[in-house]
């Protein structure tokens, strides 16, 4: 099995070579909306709306956004492509989808009440999955039954609905995520949909032909208390006069670091930068001969002087507590057959996933899936494998279409990086503790070229209620990978 361990705190030192590559294509202070004229007052606040889902259409982005307080206008919204128009960095006004009547929460389940993620299908249909849960952040009020409704892009119309029964939902379900596995047939709805339990962890597995649901758990799936809270683990203190050490790291610790572990370190990060020509697979490789010794020094001396954060904005200043299940789902690319077709040979494809409150990814084929557990089936007798380590957190877990890399976002080191499991091949995408804070959703977009499309937020600031309107606290970026007039290569930056 294949472990990638990376190491946050050399992340800083190839701060620099990752600027750039962040396109912005929206951002705001606060989210505006197009409300209408009997808007009721009191029903928006600004500073509790903000986005988790994305999903990028043909000429239009779709935002979701769950009632995680009072205040939320619309749970589900749009915006126009800004890239298409030529006005990138712009902060359009929401529009709700797909119209207003749709999110008149007070008045009953058949609307939209509290919405995480959509997700576009080879139909040009939007999957949108509502929770049903008002106020999560708060009084954690179940309002109606959770349920998926699907709408005909081209006329924006109602074309399904399915309500979850009771047999696959808990006590507190909250369904946050969810990912779709089309079967081989040519219907559009010859798919299962994948949906993630985050509050009662688990798997939620609708089969959209037959319109049914089952449920399948497994210890994986639990949020790990260890990793429950939201911090950096290194402070950047960048001054001129500083050593060797400190123009790599952008820390200061020569002061604070025993003698020996601080040799150690500079020798074993000198070594590295010479045996490996790019630095950003230095960042994140294994760094097997630290070891956990010097990472758990380094984090101890640096803990006393976090007040001194080169990037204000960083997820870090404000550390906060959110013990989430299951809630990052991946699937992985399918399989070509072996040659003769021998199924012994055959690879198997796998669904990714990956609590919020982890340090780990696993994986579940998804031939265990595809049909309900039987009654006497136990907790754990899903074939969950653990893929590997990550050095924090992710909310964010894709998989790259083209080569079967996952990608997440590290949330206390504010990096986008890929790793394949089948080579241990590592890279970073992105590095930049002022864009990248809270990301929550992030798109291959096969509506923009296979684009890498995904949304920043401080939602750490949510959480504290420190949001300010004179900051930018919400933006929706991209990164290309697709060939240019100039190149027919592909590009990451």
């Amino acid at each position: 099995m294949n472990m990638l361990n990376l190491l946050a705190v050399v992340l800083v030192a190839v701060y620099p070579a990752c600027q750039g590559q962040l396109e912005v294509i929206n951002q705001w202070s606060f989210l505006p909306f197009d409300l209408p004229p009997d808007f009721p007052t009191g029903n928006y606040i600004p500073e509790n709306n903000v986005f988790t889902g994305l999903e990028v259409g043909w000429g239009r982005v779709f935002l979701t956004l769950p009632r995680l307080r009072s205040g939320v206008a619309a749970t589900l919204a749009t915006i126009p492509r800004a890239d298409l128009q030529g006005q990138t960095g712009t902060a359009p006004t929401l529009q709700a989808y797909p119209n207003w009547q749709w999110h008149r929460a007070e008045a009953n389940c058949s609307g939209l009440i509290s919405v995480y993620r959509a997700r576009a299908d080879r139909c040009d249909r939007l999957w949108v999955l509502d929770s049903g849960i008002m106020n999560s952040l708060e009084s954690y009020t179940p309002v109606c039954p959770p349920k998926i409704v699907v709408f005909d892009l081209r006329t924006d119309r109602l074309v399904k609905s399915y309500e979850f029964p009771r047999a696959s939902l808990r006590l507190n379900s909250l369904l946050t995520n969810l990912v779709i596995d089309y079967q081989g047939g040519q219907s559009c709805d010859d798919a299962l949909i994948y949906i993630s339990d985050t509050a009662s962890p688990g798997i939620v597995v609708y089969d959209a032909r037959r319109d049914v649901s089952w449920r399948v758990t497994h210890t994986s799936m639990w949020p790990s208390p260890d990793h429950a809270t939201y911090e950096v683990s290194y402070c950047p203190d960048i001054k001129k006069n500083n050593t060797r050490l400190n123009h790599r790291l952008g820390i200061d610790l020569y002061n604070r670091l025993d003698t020996d572990l601080y040799n150690r370190l500079d020798t074993h990060l000198n070594n590295r930068l010479v045996q490996e020509s790019s630095s950003l697979a230095t960042a994140v490789g294994v760094m097997p001969s630290v070891g956990h010794e010097l990472a758990s020094e380094l984090y101890r001396v640096s803990r006393p002087v976090c007040g001194e954060m080169m990037f204000p904005s960083m997820i870090a200043g404000e550390s906060f507590t959110l013990p989430d299940g299951i809630v990052g789902l991946a699937l992985s690319p399918t399989p070509e057959p072996s040659p003769f077709n021998l199924p012994h040979l055959n690879k198997q494809k796998v669904l990714y996933f990956q609590p919020l409150a982890t340090d780990r990814i696993f994986s579940v084929p998804t031939s265990a899936l595809k049909t309900p557990p039987r009654p006497d089936d136990r907790e754990n007798t899903l074939p969950v494998s653990l893929i590997g380590y990550k050095s924090s957190q992710s909310a964010v877990l894709a998989v790259n279409p083209s080569d079967g890399s996952l990608v997440f976002n590290p949330l206390p080191e504010t990096a986008l990086t890929s790793w394949d499991p089948s080579t241990n091949h590592n890279k970073l995408l992105a590095l930049d503790p002022n864009l990248l804070q809270f990301s929550s959703d992030l798109r291959f977009a096969d509506r923009d070229s296979g684009n890498i499309w995904l949304i920043s937020t401080r939602l750490q600031k949510l959480f504290r209620k420190t949001y300010s309107p004179k900051e930018i606290n919400l933006r929706v970026m991209r990164i290309r990978i697709a060939p240019t007039p100039y190149n027919n290569s592909l590009y990451l930056f």
